[in-house]
């Protein structure tokens, strides 16, 4: 047995370049930029290593006979040297004739650094030229590591010059960090031709199979500003005419600056005749022989395993049955669903035509809660088997590596995999077609000789994922596969400690990992399964050329030649016996791992009660049941391992999020036991000293670490998802449970308990003293749901009303009224019976003007308010907003006729080809300086909340059709963010991933003011949207829960069983599978103006619902009586209405 105490960040043995102002290059022994800083604020995007090619590059392109080659001048086959006064570096090499030299110097006094690339030919005449390329960060270090895409939502690209007088790039950070605005400048001395500020552009779409860039091969770089989610400044040299034997040069330049207060404009350009004079005024310096680095790896020199498209039958070979919600690109297939559990599939075809990589997340867990012991991992199409690999805790307790960015571009990152045929080393990429199960990956590599078949799967009753490699076709082969090791928070962050031997790596985090006094048990094993290939074990020496041992964190797995064998990860943060235990469990050669699909299956089908639409030849009704599976996996993710595809720092729950899309997930499905632990754990987080909750928190032994500050929507939340719970359970009792507070101080729980009851006082208290002057209008606090319109005025906080937050209040306050009555609290019900009415006075005196609500409404005084985001508000631009028009209508604050007023408003004003949108117009961009609002006026990405659809509010509209019996509109409404197949809902869909939720529609727009340009072409269709984050969002829990209790109609309220469907003329015949109480059942709607209900043969006898002002209510009988007259083994409610 062997230890081994890997590099981590503190000793990985840079060469560090320092100035007097801060600036602080640390460079990697390949010459590759590892960071650059200033103030812990860093430049670059991502993190150099020593395994990639970095981002930030200048590549030597040579035109020749008509075609474009190009080399990275930063590379493992350049050559190093560092200058005697450690002032400068070189990189030297060959290509194509041509000998280069790139120079690194750093201005003494100011934040300014050069490249100068040097050529000499030493063959026949040609052109030349080079591309600069800096990812660009411009944040707090912290920020990039924690998501780069949200970093690049508020990085203001600005562009000054023009190809004649050269481009300059300047980016400023909108986000204020520690120092202030971060700012960054690039340019050429003698002019740049041409530019891209997103990686994106510069990469392309096919950069995800064959690792060629797209913009190497363009003569000239396409100059468009994109404000995207991969910001870097790419610049084009001047073309150079090279003779035989002549030199030449160009210089690229850099300026950083940790504050830039005011936003970018022309006066910025004095900087580039600084930098010109900076770099006249540079001395004369001197370099050693520059030496090989002796980094070459497998990443960089290893080809890719090719792979061609699978024919129809290989389609019908590996994919038996019926291909449902089939999508075509060019006539090609390019996706379909398959299988009794809606397995989707994926051809490369269409994972090149899309900008976000098609990926997965697995998890295990029996139990409806949280788990310390429950494993995740991330699946990626492009050949990551397995990344982001978790115990518990998604954002602390890593144990094999991210894949940042879209395009796959670290090679090293995750769990990776090489093919070996004699001398012949690939990597497994791109492959044919991918499979996504709800709990497994499938990968299938068909060659022109081999096909490869890669399976990862979770189990569900024990923290263990197994990848399956498979030689399906063809000779035996050998493999080698590698896993990047965190054990912590991100790469290289912490100490990471490996014992290895014959059979098994164990992994443990080393003495400076922060959570080690927390999880003192944490490990991560890695084992290949007994009785199969021949494997050796190893480190990093595998994968270096030279074959030494470098000790940077990489288990690599080296097989013999097979047709056959199974990697195994286990694990633990708590229970040391056990995951020693599962390791040899696992890894048992007579371990049969097909049980875990059984598992799997199962556990999802008792968690969705199996639920099917069926019965009609229609295609909506064919894309909801498709889509269930998924929405509900999603929602799990978000509530048991909370982390998405995008947005990998998760692992917490939003006070806010975590009362909606969990508790209505797990209530659409009676489960209401997980209900209760939800909704008692939400309350022990409340602060014992003000009645409070932090906008967000950890739920786990981290659960020190929160967000104490929070909008002002966040105190309304928990008391909503108790009469969420009571109304569906009709259980009182739960306002007797005892349980402890948070102390605000230290975020330690009390040793004080009192029951729910007492926390929900506390709570209204807290409330009464949250009213503005003598009304009940509760005040904005830090803001409401949106989080883009937080106040950037701080006497915002006391004298802003949300109007949505009160019409909030005035639904949650209405509803607890009953919970009261109905609990013998008669005393409060009729306090709150009194604010309400009083609540809904106030709102139509301050907040309604011409019959349509403000968004917000600032409070002078009681005699002078000003009404905001409102038909008459001359101050945002911004008239009319969708949140308190469909929170009136589910509140039921509004009379019938303003419901209707409001309706009419969002169809007119708000309604787009892809949704319903949040504002319009929308707040206006100039260049990142907030006057009202801090968000929506600082991004500068066209997305998230700032594109205007994101998609949560976009559920609650569907939730206030349902309301209204807008059956039409709320088809329209759920198929338009329903994933599956979603060009056929409308046009003007970009393509996507058709099996995930995806939190936004993003129109297709390069910057701000585009988009202000353009409001009514996105309306119409003529902007293309995009699908945006994906999974992490209560969002798929909701739009579950709508379709089940409010357009389906089923659900429970106290003691009564309601039937209350809203459903189009096209449902009419829709039978709808649903276990109630564990017994199966079919729903059979039939369209008719005589209502009725018929369970198994027998009419029931029914009451009418009256809970609703808008439309007739639904019919209802008493759950006791339902449910009685269940049979266990098939049930048919025929449903007329």
């Amino acid at each position: 047995m062997k230890d081994i105490k890997y590099r981590y960040e503190h000793t990985l043995g840079f060469s560090e370049f320092r100035n007097n102002t801060g600036m602080h290059f640390r460079i990697l022994q390949d010459g590759t930029a590892y960071s650059i800083e200033n103030d812990n604020v860093m430049v670059n995007l991502f993190m150099g290593s020593i395994f990639d090619e970095a981002v930030s590059n200048i590549y030597l392109r040579v035109f020749k006979s008509g075609e474009i080659i190009s080399t990275p001048m930063i590379s493992k086959n350049s050559k190093f040297a560092i200058s005697a006064d450690d002032r400068a570096y070189v990189l030297k090499g060959q290509f194509e004739n041509i000998d280069y030299s790139l120079t690194f110097r750093l201005s003494e006094n100011t934040g300014t650094w050069f490249w100068t690339a040097s050529v000499e030919n030493k063959g026949a005449d040609t052109e030349v030229d080079f591309i600069y390329v800096q990812d660009a960060g411009v944040a707090a270090k912290g920020a990039p590591l924690n998501n780069e895409g949200y970093v690049s939502h508020y990085i203001d690209h600005t562009v000054l010059g023009d190809k004649e007088s050269g481009y300059v790039l300047f980016s400023r950070q909108n986000l204020k960090q520690h120092t202030g605005f971060p700012f960054l400048m690039s340019g050429v001395l003698d002019g740049a031709t041409g530019f891209s500020t997103d990686g994106i552009d510069f990469f392309g779409h096919q950069y995800k199979e064959n690792a060629e860039i797209a913009a190497l091969k363009e003569e000239t770089l396409r100059s468009i500003r994109r404000q995207g989610e991969f910001s870097c400044h790419v610049l084009q040299s001047k073309r150079v005419s090279l003779a035989a034997g002549a030199s030449a040069e160009k210089t690229f330049f850099a300026f950083f600056e940790i504050n830039h207060e005011a936003t970018t404009s022309s006066a910025d350009l004095e900087k580039v005749e600084l930098a010109k004079n900076e770099f006249a005024a540079l001395p004369a310096i001197e370099f050693p022989e520059a030496k090989a680095s002796g980094y070459n790896n497998l990443f960089g020199e290893a080809k890719f395993f090719a792979t061609e498209d699978l024919t129809e039958a290989d389609l019908e070979k590996y994919f038996t049955g019926e291909k449902r919600n089939l999508e075509e690109l060019n006539g090609q297939t390019a996706a379909f669903f398959y299988g009794d559990d809606s397995k989707h599939v994926v051809l490369k075809n269409k994972e090149l035509s899309c900008d976000r990589p098609h990926g997965h997340i697995v998890r295990s867990g029996e139990d409806l809660f949280p788990s310390d012991e429950a494993i995740a991992s991330t699946c990626w199409m492009g050949g990551v088997f397995n990344s982001q690999v978790t115990f518990g805790n998604t954002s602390f307790n890593k144990s094999i590596g991210i894949v940042r960015g879209w395009v796959n571009f670290q090679r090293a990152s995750g769990q990776r995999i090489f093919v070996k045929d004699g001398d012949k080393i690939e990597q497994l990429r791109m492959p044919s077609a991918f499979e996504i199960s709800l709990n497994a990956c499938r990968w299938i590599y068909k060659g022109a000789e081999e096909t490869i078949i890669v399976t990862t799967q979770c189990a569900i009753s024990d923290a263990v994922l197994v990848t399956n490699i498979e030689v399906e076709s063809g000779k035996e082969l050998e493999f080698i596969i590698t896993n990047n090791i965190i054990m912590g928070v991100n790469e290289y962050a912490n100490e990471t400690v490996g014992r290895v031997d014959d059979k098994r790596f164990t992994f443990f985090p080393g003495h400076d990992y922060f959570g080690k006094n927390k999880y003192p048990k944490s490990r991560f094993d890695l084992s290949v399964k007994e009785g199969q290939a021949d494997a050796k074990l190893s480190g990093d020496e595998v994968l270096f050329l030279d074959g030494e041992f470098k000790n940077y964190p990489y288990a690599t797995i080296t097989t013999s030649a097979t047709s056959q064998f199974e990697i195994v990860l286990t694990g633990t943060i708590t229970d040391d016996v056990k995951a020693d235990a599962n390791a040899k469990k696992y890894t048992a050669a007579d371990f049969d791992t097909s049980i875990f699909k059984v598992e799997a299956d199962a556990y999802w089908r008792s968690l969705n009660n199996n639920a099917k639409c069926s019965g009609l030849d229609n295609n909506s009704v064919s894309k909801l049941s498709e889509v269930i599976p998924w929405l509900q996996h999603n929602a799990m993710i978000h509530y048991t391992k909370p982390y998405g595809l995008e947005q990998y720092s998760g692992a917490a729950w939003g006070s806010r999020d975590v009362c909606q899309g969990p508790v209505e997930l797990l209530l659409a499905f009676g489960k209401t036991e997980p209900v209760k632990r939800v909704v008692l754990e939400v309350y022990k987080h409340q602060y014992e000293q003000n009645g409070e909750w932090p906008q967000w928190f950890m739920f786990d032994k981290f659960s020190d670490i929160q967000q104490a500050h929070a909008h002002g929507d966040i105190i309304v939340w928990p008391l909503k998802a108790v009469c969420d719970y009571v109304e569906y359970s009709n259980d009182l009792s739960i306002l007797d449970e005892k349980i402890p507070y948070t102390n605000i101080e230290g975020f330690e729980f009390t040793d004080k308990e009192e029951t729910l009851f007492d926390h929900i006082n506390k709570e209204l208290d807290h409330i009464r003293n949250a009213f503005v002057g003598d009304t009940k209008l509760i005040s904005y606090g830090d803001g409401d749901w949106n989080d883009s319109l937080q106040p950037h005025d701080p006497e915002m906080k006391d004298k802003l009303v949300s109007v949505w937050t009160v019409e909030l209040l005035y639904q949650t306050f209405t509803r607890y009224q009953v919970v009261c009555e109905k609990a013998g609290k008669t005393e409060l019900a009729a306090e709150l019976k009194a604010t309400c009415g009083q609540m809904k006075k106030d709102f139509n005196h301050y907040l309604v003007k011409d019959d349509l609500t403000a968004g917000f409404a600032f409070f002078n005084s009681e005699d002078d308010v000003d009404l905001l985001l409102h038909p008459t508000d001359t101050k945002t631009g911004v008239k009319y907003r969708l949140l308190p028009a469909i929170r009136g209508i589910i509140s039921e604050i509004f009379e019938p006729e303003q419901a209707e007023a409001h309706y009419q408003m969002i169809q007119d004003k708000l309604l787009f080809k892809d949704g319903v949108h949040l504002m319009d117009p929308p707040p206006q961009y100039t260049g990142g300086i907030s006057k009202s609002f801090q968000r929506a006026e600082t991004a500068t990405f066209v997305g998230r909340e700032i594109g205007n659809h994101y998609v949560h509010a976009h559920l609650r509209y569907m939730e206030a059709m349902a309301k209204l019996g807008k059956a039409e509109e709320l088809l329209t409404a759920m198929e338009v963010v329903n994933p599956v197949n979603i060009q056929d809902s409308f046009d003007s869909a970009e393509i996507r991933q058709s099996n995930c939720y995806f939190s936004s529609s993003d129109a297709d727009y390069n910057d701000r003011y585009e988009a202000q340009e353009t409001v009514e072409d996105l309306r119409s269709g003529k902007v293309k949207s995009k699908g945006g984050w994906r999974i992490y969002s209560s969002g798929p829990g909701i739009y579950v829960n709508v379709l089940i209790t409010r357009v389906l109609g089923i659900r429970r309220f106290y003691d009564d069983f309601v039937i209350d469907p809203v459903l189009p003329e096209n449902f009419d015949g829709l039978n709808f599978n649903f276990d109630i109480d564990g017994k199966p059942v079919v729903f059979k709607y039939n369209k008719s103006a005589d209502k009725k209900v018929l369970l198994n043969g027998k009419e029931l006898e029914l009451n009418t619902s009256s809970d609703n002002p808008y439309r007739d209510g639904g019919l209802k009988t008493k759950w006791t009586t339902f449910r009685q007259l269940l049979q266990e083994d098939s049930n048919v409610v025929e449903i007329y209405s």
